[in-house]
């Protein structure tokens, strides 16, 4: 989930694909077309009816085999299973956010500040946001008085070693808030030479584990979350096929994205091929790949329906411009032509799960292109959308390069999500509340991050992957999310108190953020 890596400041950056919510339910997977067949749980096909056998004559009673040793019962996990934070997730994310009982916390990537020896280090944080009523808001001093430029996400990420994990029973180490993190480390090192950390996380839920990945390595670390102790600890590392690397406006990866998929109980992952799905942690025969569906070019943050179990992936990679739907369960995926007008540089795809409308935001504009997928006409590898639009918003706000290419929905309130990659500003859309007619955007506000605390200054966002999730609690409703360059903050917004904020006099979609009341600060 959460890579650093160095850009030019010229324009080219990076995008941390996105931050999670999921209500999820583990189910076996379905098999890859070039891999013998096996049927998908719940899709089992009727045996073909026996040739009848002639009745054979009778034999002698033969002896009894011995009765077979029976197959270890898999571990079974706490039955205090985890609550999903309704609603699903709206694509691939940076964070995972999950709620055991009253308590909800975010996983995000965390800078490691005590036992001293591990200092600098980045990890899998466990970030305590809100214990049922409101964000628990902290702020601690930083571990390091460093100045961070705003176009370098700093520190490069360290595992504990190139091959090492977490000695088994170590203490977890801590960030300067306190916040327990797990280092987990990826075999390979990035471009750059860094040795890589965690970038992205999708969550099962159900089972309380964590599916983390690295934008430069083909591995997959799974991490397990008690859901009594609510201690982290890692559950299975295995390698994927992905290969090679795709190329981006802000670097390369060969692992894009991730999201996991209730349905088949299994993990999505973006590769240079396409889209790949592999069997969860807890299935008969886990971590194995059992689907690849070929596409154009994928997505570099890709939206994700985990009710219809739908992609939408708008791509610029590869020198296409492409904008597909795909479907997990039949492997078919179809391009859209014509194109919205404008369609420039997709940067990020989220799916309303609700209202079934795909999003994606350009990155260097205030524009977003509606698509209500439950209107898709299907051809031969194409659709046509006669409902899919042009969305361009209008404000003054200028808080960074690419004013909404990270963005998150929160389906139960069809609320957007965005964040400023390479900048210091957020923003609130109301989407449709319904996928009929024609999607036309609600109202919409935008603002620049305020000033830290403990003169830590203006927070720096990251780049790729795009630093954005969105959860939604009970008892006080929506919730955007993103953290700071550094990984050192978690930075929260209160969705309806942005969008309800007193506007800036000269600019209707513009506004002031108030630390406590809708923005929030919590150090790691």
């Amino acid at each position: 989930m959460f890579l650093v890596r160095l850009e030019p400041n010229f324009r080219f950056r990076l995008s941390v694909g996105a931050l999670l919510i999921a209500t999820l339910a583990l189910g076996a997977c379905s098999n890859n077309a070039s891999a013998p067949t096996q049927p998908i749980r719940g899709q089992t096909s009727p045996p073909s009816t026996p040739t009848p056998v002639a009745t054979p004559t009778p034999k002698a009673t033969p002896t009894p085999k011995a009765t077979p040793t029976p197959k270890a019962t898999p571990t079974p996990v706490s039955s205090a299973t985890p609550t999903p934070t309704p609603p699903p997730v709206s694509g691939a994310q940076a964070a995972c956010v999950v709620t055991f009982g009253s308590t909800t916390y975010a996983f995000v990537p965390g800078v490691v500040a005590s036992p001293a020896s591990d200092a600098g280090m980045v990890g899998l944080a466990e970030v305590t946001i809100s214990s049922g009523s409101g964000i628990l808001e902290r702020v601690r001093k930083p571990f390091s008085t460093q100045r961070h430029a705003p176009n370098v996400q700093q520190p490069a990420p360290r595992s504990l070693s190139r091959t090492g994990r977490e000695p088994f029973g170590k203490p977890l180490d801590t960030g300067a808030g306190g916040s327990p993190i797990l280092l987990l480390s990826f075999p390979e090192t990035s471009s750059s030479g860094t040795i890589l950390g965690p970038q992205e996380c999708a969550a099962d839920t159900v089972n309380g584990d964590l599916y983390t990945i690295s934008y430069d390595s083909n591995t997959i670390n799974v991490v397990h979350v008690d859901s009594t102790t609510h201690a982290m600890s890692l559950l299975a590392t295995y390698k994927t096929d992905a290969t090679g690397f795709i190329g981006y406006s802000g670097g390369s990866a060969t692992i894009l994205g991730e999201a996991w998929d209730s349905t088949d109980g299994g993990l999505i992952i973006a590769t240079t091929t396409g889209y790949e799905l592999y069997s969860g942690a807890r299935a008969t025969t886990p971590n194995k790949k059992i689907k690849q569906i070929v596409t154009i070019n994928p997505a570099e943050n890709f939206g994700y329906n985990a009710t219809t179990n739908q992609i939408w992936s708008p791509s610029y990679l590869g020198g296409d411009l492409d904008a597909e739907f795909i479907d997990v369960a039949s492997s078919s995926a179809y391009n859209q032509n014509p194109l919205p007008g404008g369609y420039s540089v997709p940067d990020h795809g989220a799916i309303d799960s609700k209202t079934n409308i795909a999003v994606t935001a350009e990155e260097f504009e205030y524009t977003f292109y509606l698509v209500p997928l439950s209107q898709n006409v299907l051809g031969s590898g194409t659709f046509t959308n006669p409902n899919a639009v042009t969305a361009t918003m209008t404000t003054n706000q200028d808080n960074g390069c690419c004013p909404v290419s990270d963005i998150s929905i929160d389906s139960a309130s069809h609320l957007l999500f965005s964040d400023v990659e390479f900048g210091s500003g957020v923003g609130v859309v109301q989407l449709p509340s319904t996928g009929s007619g024609t999607p036309a955007l609600g109202d919409y506000v935008f603002a620049p991050l305020p000033a830290q605390a403990s003169s830590r200054g203006v927070p720096d966002l990251p780049g790729d992957p795009h630093a954005i999730a969105t959860f939604n609690l009970t008892t006080t409703g929506p919730y955007g999310l993103t953290f700071t360059s550094d990984y050192s903050t978690v930075i929260v917004s209160d969705m309806r108190k942005t969008l309800a904020a007193t506007r800036n006099p000269s600019d209707p979609h513009g506004t002031t953020l108030t630390l406590g009341t809708n923005i929030f600060y919590i150090t790691i």
